[in-house]
This record gives C-alpha cells, sequence and structure tokens, in this order.
C-alpha cells in the first residue's frame, strides 16, 4: 500500500499528501512514478509526520518526472488552494486520520476543518 496520495493543484503543482508516518520522501521512486514526465512543483505534505509544525510542507522542483533532491526546502506560504486541498483530503479521509500517530486534538481539528 502507499503512503501517499497524489493530488493536482494547477498545471504546474502536485500536492503529494503523507497517508501514514512514513514519509514519501523515503519513497521517491514510486512518487517518481506517479507524475512521470511532469515538469513543475511538487509539494509534500507532511501533517501525519510532523505535525503542524514549519516543516510540515515541503517543496523540490520537478523535472521530466524526476526530482530534484537539491531543490528541496521548507514551503512556508502556501496557496489558498493547496490549503483547501489538503483540507478537504483529511476531512473526506477520516480512516486515515485514526491510523496515524499524531495527537487526537489535531486529529479532531483536522476532521472539522479547522486546521489549515
Amino acid at each position: 500500500m502507499k503512503n501517499f496520495a497524489v493530488k493536482k493543484i494547477h498545471n504546474n503543482i502536485y500536492l503529494i499528501i503523507a497517508t501514514s508516518y512514513d514519509s514519501p520522501i523515503n519513497n521517491l521512486d514510486e512518487v517518481e512514478s506517479e507524475i512521470s514526465g511532469y515538469t513543475g512543483i511538487v509539494i509534500f505534505d507532511l501533517t501525519l509526520i510532523n505535525g503542524t509544525n514549519s516543516n510540515r510542507y515541503l517543496e523540490a522542483e520537478v523535472l521530466d518526472g524526476k526530482i530534484d533532491l537539491k531543490s528541496f526546502k521548507i514551503k512556508k506560504e502556501l496557496d489558498d488552494t493547496v490549503n483547501e486541498v489538503s483540507k478537504r483530503f483529511f476531512q473526506n479521509n477520516e480512516e486515515i486520520l485514526e491510523r496515524s500517530t499524531i495527537t487526537n486534538s489535531l486529529k479532531f481539528l483536522l476532521k472539522t476543518g479547522k486546521c489549515i
């Protein structure tokens, strides 16, 4: 089973959402197979790993489906659309939240859409 979900946000942005405590960054070859041929930006949503800390979102550049490892950086400012897609994902996938190791209070905030 994959430890991430892929959501296309815009023509030039993919959101990769961690669905377990195992980071999708540990399986970049699987991520790259999902975005084969794509050039642009990927944003990793690591909420289930890092909580709402400053390293919740990471950004990387992609060229022809290959993620540039040197381009990784913490993403501090997010497009409203990215926030909305992430919020809806967690609201619509409560079973993923229940299996996670994040705190119950964070699970509640994510389920109810109060945590962006």
